[in-house]
């Protein structure tokens, strides 16, 4: 299985993606601009898996060992394909969103209407309340675990279970922040994080878990407490996996990404004019 199967893979995931969203939302589809939107976001995720696979397959000294035997190596070769479907699978699945299906289909009142107009778990918290807000955490931390344990389960055949659960968890979230089916614009990705980090390694979800809650009871910013976990998810990943350089590569696009969304809140946190968010009042009282 050659570069030229991988092609193949690729033009039939996106005939895929095309069909799907063509029939099942046609309103995001006003014009040819908007029809190529999923193809570009299958194409680089798809992009990102195979040259990921080349190189682990050249560069990491195990694989070798791996192939062998040669009935290992020619089930290696496939991988690649294998690997290529499971992103566009994660990827998929990250783009259903919690907040909008819970607002818009269930609730009837779409989250993107309201407050800061993002489609993430902050702002539907605020719009919502409580009771709510738990089914959206349920969706989007279900969804990544799925992602994560997908992506393991493959990578796990060859040695490479961190990174398989890591890299679905990343493609989980590009689906979260960047949703094809949602013109692009999604969430910010901290329940996606907080889940990757739980599935992966329970010591670094614990640990993130208990730094947001400290840095959010103390300064009721949970976009500072945001970017604090992400900073941690980082460097634990990267102090508890020495001389895995795909997991300290992984660990770190995912916190350089959620630091990156952040960036009209780093701003405000700067200029003093962060909005507070109260999780223990009942809504209506949050000032």
């Amino acid at each position: 299985v050659g570069i030229e199967a991988n092609v193949a893979f690729l033009g039939f995931s996106l005939v895929l993606l095309g069909l799907f969203n063509r029939i099942f939302f046609p309103m995001h589809y006003k014009n040819a601009y908007d029809l190529g939107k999923p193809f570009v976001a299958a194409s680089v995720v798809e992009f990102f898996y195979i040259v990921l696979a080349e190189v682990c397959d050249h560069v990491i000294p195990y694989m070798k060992t791996v192939c062998e035997s040669y009935a290992l190596r020619d089930q290696l070769r496939q991988w690649p394909v294998l690997l290529g479907g499971a992103a566009v699978f994660d990827y998929l699945c990250g783009c259903f969103n919690g907040a909008v299906i819970v607002s818009k289909y269930i609730l009837r009142n779409d989250v993107r209407n309201h407050g800061s107009g993002n489609a993430g778990f902050t702002n539907f918290f605020r719009n919502y309340g409580k009771s709510t807000s738990l089914l959206v955490i349920l969706i989007d931390g279900l969804k990544t675990a799925l992602s994560c344990l997908l992506g393991g389960w493959l990578l796990g055949k060859y040695g490479l279970p961190t990174e398989g659960m890591l890299l679905g968890g990343l493609c989980a979230t590009l689906g979260h922040d960047f949703p094809a089916f949602l013109g692009f614009r999604g969430g910010k990705g901290i329940v996606c994080g907080f889940a990757t980090a739980l599935v992966t390694d329970w010591r670094v979800g614990l640990t993130l878990l208990a730094l947001f809650a400290v840095t959010y009871l103390l300064t009721k910013l949970v976009s500072l407490a945001s970017m604090v976990s992400a900073l941690a998810f980082g460097i634990l990943f990267a102090a508890l996996y020495p001389g895995h350089p795909f997991v300290l590569a992984i660990a770190l696009i995912m916190m350089l990404l959620t630091v990156f969304l952040h960036r009209s809140n780093l701003k405000r946190l700067v200029k003093g004019q962060e909005t507070k968010t109260e999780f223990f009042k009942r809504r209506g009282e949050e000032k």
